[in-house]
């Protein structure tokens, strides 16, 4: 009998080039494309080639981006996209095939996620779309190929059936994250990834999926409402691996709601200071002003946490009702103060044009955001994206102002029509918003404190100040 011969796939993955369109203020920074390297993880743990070109970190042309995947001679090329990005995607991928790729062209992230079967009708290069978290999907996909199997029975996808779109069975979210394979950070530019104050950085997903009910956020139609978390002893190795081999001095944990439960919080501290992580390691994370508390600020603190970045959208009841948020100007009010008291640097989420948003309660917005004083701001047009309720809503009532999804850019484009102010309100009262945060002299004053006392990131600093005054 003769042997079983095993047959491996040539894989590249792509991050299209990206920041220039979508980067304004407090986005000074490129940040790696993590799903990109669970997904090449996954792939290569089981035997498969894979190489990412991250032609963002890059800063590639469509053209460069086009060129390199047709140079790596991959038998599958996979780009990733969100909403904003689904257009350049699919121009990379209409070039790609028109350059004489004869092999299979996958499509995946949270736009596709969303709308699989839009996507596939607007962009008849790809094959097929990945759908949601697709470490598993992605293995047996390549199996499939290899094998020459049909693909109805992979559950995640949505195919090409001659002239039909079909979707396959749903793909349940993979509950233990610890049991996935590692992120192959190897295949990415390091170089490029650095941290706000010029240091060698790194990112972590702590865990997946999100429970709030928030209407704008697209991140539980990608990842699912369930909230998954990886084991604190698992984390704090990744984090020293990061620092040991590649000297990474600064972690930034994307998890949407980091501190959503409060004892995984504390075990995780405990293990990075077991481990003197705390001494090597500055690290920054996201949550909500309702789930922190200065017992575990404080605890972070001393375990190496330097910026906690919280949202507080808006500042009117009618306006966080809208959103789901489900917090008040007391609960924003006392978490920015309790980061402030424990020696925390913060960034302030918040938007402008909410659906049934006024003027004045805009301005209520800037008191409340002088109020709280953050150390940064990132402020952006409230965006129905797709797989959001807010999209659902927007599109059935006739409230988008466009459908070109390129202008899906919440730092840049007012695609809601809020039922209240004109399109040319909205961006005065943002450029007003902006002037009055970033031009008051305490905000001037820290940001040259902080360029004379981290030499190494009066760069990033700089960039800042000059992005703000560009944009106000």
């Amino acid at each position: 009998m003769s042997p079983i011969q095993l047959v491996f796939m040539k894989v590249l993955l792509v991050n299209p080039p990206y920041q220039r369109t979508i980067e304004a203020i407090a986005q000074t920074t490129v940040g790696p494309p993590m799903g990109l390297a669970y997904l090449a993880g996954a792939v290569r743990h089981f035997g498969h080639e894979v190489e990412i070109l991250d032609a963002n970190a890059l800063d590639l042309t469509p053209l460069a981006t086009v060129e390199r995947s047709l140079a790596a001679g991959a038998q599958v090329i996979g780009l990733t996209a969100a909403t904003p990005t689904m257009h350049l995607c699919g121009e990379i991928g209409s070039g790609i095939r028109a350059g004489g790729f004869d092999g299979k062209l996958l499509i995946g992230g949270p736009h596709p996620t969303a709308l699989p079967e839009a996507t596939l009708l607007d962009w008849p290069a790809f094959d097929l779309a990945a759908l949601g978290e697709a470490e598993e999907t992605l293995v047996e996909l390549l199996d499939a190929f290899a094998a020459d199997q049909p693909l109805s029975g992979i559950a995640g996808l949505c195919i090409r059936d001659g002239d039909n779109l079909v979707r396959t069975a749903i793909r349940t979210t993979p509950l233990d994250l610890d049991a996935l394979a590692p992120p192959a950070r190897d295949l990415l530019p390091w170089q490029a990834y650095v941290s706000p104050d010029g240091r060698s950085a790194a990112t972590v997903i702590a865990s997946r999926g999100c429970p709030a009910p928030c209407t704008y956020c697209a991140v539980p139609a990608h990842f699912g409402s369930r909230l998954r978390r990886r084991d604190p002893k698992h984390i704090a190795a990744e984090v020293l691996e990061l620092a040991d081999r590649l000297g990474v001095a600064w972690v930034n944990f994307i998890d949407d709601t980091f501190t959503w439960n409060r004892r995984w919080v504390l075990d995780l501290c405990s293990e990075l200071v077991a481990l003197d992580l705390h001494k090597r390691v500055r690290w920054l994370c996201l949550t909500r002003v309702d789930r922190v508390d200065a017992q575990m600020l404080s605890t972070m603190r001393r375990a190496g946490c330097r910026r906690i970045e919280m949202g507080i959208e808006c500042a009117s009841p009618e306006g966080i009702a809208a959103l789901g948020k489900g917090i008040d100007e007391a609960q924003v009010v006392e978490a920015f103060q309790i980061a402030r008291d424990e020696g925390l640097e913060t960034l302030a989420f918040a938007m402008v044009n909410v659906p049934g948003e006024t003027l004045a309660d805009i301005d209520r917005t800037g008191d409340l955001l002088e109020r709280v004083d953050p150390d940064y701001l990132q402020l952006t047009f409230c965006t129905p994206y797709p797989g959001t309720r807010l999209y659902h809503e927007a599109l059935a009532a006739g409230r988008l102002r466009t459908h070109d999804f390129r202008e899906f850019r919440f730092l840049r484009r007012a695609v809601l029509d809020n039922g209240v102010l004109t399109e040319s309100q909205v961006f005065g009262a943002h450029r007003r918003l902006q002037r009055r945060f970033w031009l008051r002299p305490k905000v001037v004053g820290r940001m040259l404190k902080r360029m004379a006392a981290q030499p190494g990131g009066r760069l990033a600093t700089a960039r800042m100040a000059l992005k703000a005054l560009s944009h106000l």
